[in-house]
């Protein structure tokens, strides 16, 4: 119980973070109405529902952030990969401009070793470009999902850093960190310790305790070695 409340709180931080940008994003859809959804018309109705709808998704994403963190570890993974992968769906009939639906869903099941379904990845990627076909940060999750499918790790590796490059992405960043520190205890490549500890260093703020509390580790486990390397 007190893990659901730590990730519907996480959620509702995230939606309000979210909520100036969604306010940009509404503004432009009124002008446009939702083109090509089924059910809705140009012009007034679209303003009155765009709202309601937004509300809905917004209150859904909240719901989608708390089954991820309560589903992590279970025994039933099937049943966990579908609460997601429906979940992501709800959101972006609701609202299928919203990007950080398609980022967060599709990455939890394409890198996260207890899923790895690629395929509902994919779904959901794909999803995200058709509404929005501009978004490069999509298209690299996408072409991450697909270097990962295929066990391409240096490919793999340079999608990820320069998704971080553009947006915040923890997991990712923890993914980078970690990988680079592991290139460096199986090679002793000191170029690898720089990278993984540049990573590292990014968790330093952030939001999940975990990962906040990882990163002091690891700086601290090699804190002999960072002035040495210059790591900024």
């Amino acid at each position: 119980m007190k893990r659901s409340i730590i990730f519907f709180l996480l959620g509702i931080m995230i939606l309000t973070g979210l909520n100036s940008r969604l306010a940009e994003a509404d503004r432009e859809l009124a002008e446009r109405g939702y083109a090509g959804r089924e059910g809705l018309v140009q012009g007034t109705v679209t303003a009155r529902l765009m709202g309601a709808k937004r509300a809905g998704a917004g209150l859904l994403w909240v719901k989608q952030v708390v089954v991820v963190g309560e589903n992590l570890g279970i025994d039933d993974v099937d049943m966990a990969t579908r609460a997601i992968a429906e979940g992501s769906e709800k959101i972006s009939y609701l609202d299928p401009y919203f990007e950080g639906n398609y980022q967060f869903s599709g990455s939890i099941l394409a890198f996260i070793r207890t899923y790895r379904r690629f395929d509902l990845a994919f779904d959901i990627f794909r999803r995200g470009l058709e509404y929005n076909p501009e978004s490069e940060v999509l298209k690299k999750y996408m072409a991450g999902a697909l270097a990962s499918s295929r066990g391409n790790i240096l490919e793999i590796m340079k999608i990820f850093e320069e998704i971080v490059a553009e947006t915040r992405d923890d997991l990712l960043i923890n993914t980078l960190a970690f990988t680079y520190e592991q290139a460096y205890e199986n090679t002793e490549n000191m170029e690898f310790l720089k990278r993984s500890l540049y990573y590292w260093a990014m968790l330093l703020d952030s939001k999940d305790e975990r990962y906040r509390v990882r990163a002091e580790e690891k700086i601290e486990k090699y804190n002999y070695l960072i002035s040495s390397l210059k790591v900024k």
